[in-house]
């Protein structure tokens, strides 16, 4: 981990500051309400969509690549989905 770290300091900056749990979870939120009004006559809707993510870019993340945004929304969807799968095994 260090050295993929090390290979690209820039993509590993944290520009934002802590975020909560609260503010995470009503962005998540906001995205999903976006996605289904912009996807709502469409059959298939994709998972992740840069011109909606591009709305949740932050004045102290302006320098945060699509990607990387793309990138923290995937994680996040894993995230709660394992959280999920524990809550209805447990």
């Amino acid at each position: 981990m260090k050295v993929n770290r090390a290979a690209n300091p820039e993509a590993n900056k944290h520009t934002s500051g802590s975020v909560s749990f609260v503010t995470h979870q009503s962005r998540l939120e906001s995205y999903s309400q976006q996605m289904t009004y912009k996807y709502a006559r469409e059959e298939k809707q994709p998972q992740l969509d840069p011109e909606v993510t591009s709305a949740f870019t932050t004045h102290g993340a302006a320098r945060t690549a699509p990607s990387e945004v793309m990138g923290f929304i995937r994680d996040e969807i894993s995230g709660l989905e394992s959280r999920l799968v524990h809550t209805m095994h447990t």
